[in-house]
């Protein structure tokens, strides 16, 4: 991504696809933005859990403990921007003002609620990548989304009131 920007400010290219943060580089450099995809009305999914049935049937018990710690390390993202913004600033290599925007701009904006889609996002979220690839039949979304493992582990914390960093 630095090369693209680099390109862009030598005059190499006209345009490009950036990511943050160096979407924020490019703003502070003078540079427009012509789209940006978060501002759309699309779903666009990053740090998604997947996994094949298989190992789910075969050891269910270490998907949950999975979960749990992934569920946890989200609640605290999303209710402590003081504690995660040293993080955003070391993971992508920039100053705290930058790393705070990530996070006001990029960040907290895309998280759901639980960090479940509703059935109306999951279809958005399916749309969008079945116009990409040019497929005409949408799958049942419960082939694609299955919440209940998650929902089992938001129920469990949410019945012991746990709370990042309680």
């Amino acid at each position: 991504m630095p090369t693209i920007f680099s390109g862009l400010q030598g005059g190499i290219v006209d345009a490009a696809m950036l990511a943050p943060p160096v979407t924020f580089k490019a703003h502070e450099a003078g540079f427009r933005e012509l789209v940006s995809f978060p501002k759309q009305d699309l779903v666009e999914l990053q740090g998604s859990v997947l996994v094949r049935d298989a190992s789910l049937q075969s050891d269910a018990a270490q998907m949950e403990k999975f979960l749990r710690g992934t569920y946890k390390g989200f609640l605290h993202i999303k209710d402590n921007r003081a504690a995660t913004l040293p993080f955003i600033a070391r993971y992508l290599q920039v100053n705290d003002r930058v790393a705070a925007t990530a996070y006001d701009q990029v960040v907290r904006p895309a998280m759901t609620q639980d960090g479940t889609l509703s059935a109306e996002m999951q279809a958005k979220a399916v749309e969008h990548v079945l116009k990409r690839l040019d497929l005409k039949e949408t799958p049942p979304l419960a082939k694609i989304f299955d919440f209940s493992l998650t929902r089992k582990v938001i129920t469990e914390l949410q019945s012991k009131n746990w709370r990042p960093g309680a």
